[in-house]
């Protein structure tokens, strides 16, 4: 397992981001922690979530293939309006 300093300060990482421009980490900063928990090399960590996205989207196209139609959500976004995208931060995991 990551020394929990490790895991406290991808906390307040997280933290920073969501104060400073409103987001909130997606799974892949999950992901990440348990890859090093694990001792995943970091070079590997990129080919793995490939991977994981390529066989959703393989589940997708075959799913649309057997109902011979695109899947297109029908559901209208009632969020709030675009934000301009944040500036990069480059803080290290």
């Amino acid at each position: 397992m990551p020394p929990p300093r490790r895991c406290h300060r991808r906390q307040r990482r997280a933290a920073l981001v969501h104060r400073r421009f409103g987001l909130f980490p997606n799974v892949d900063l999950a992901a990440v922690v348990l890859f090093r928990a694990l001792g995943i090399p970091e070079r590997a960590e990129t080919p793995i979530f490939a991977v994981a996205r390529a066989a959703g989207w393989t589940a997708h196209i075959l799913e649309q293939h057997a109902d011979n139609r695109m899947i297109r959500p029908r559901a209208r976004y009632v969020g709030r309006p675009p934000r301009p995208y944040p500036r990069t931060l480059n803080l290290p995991l």
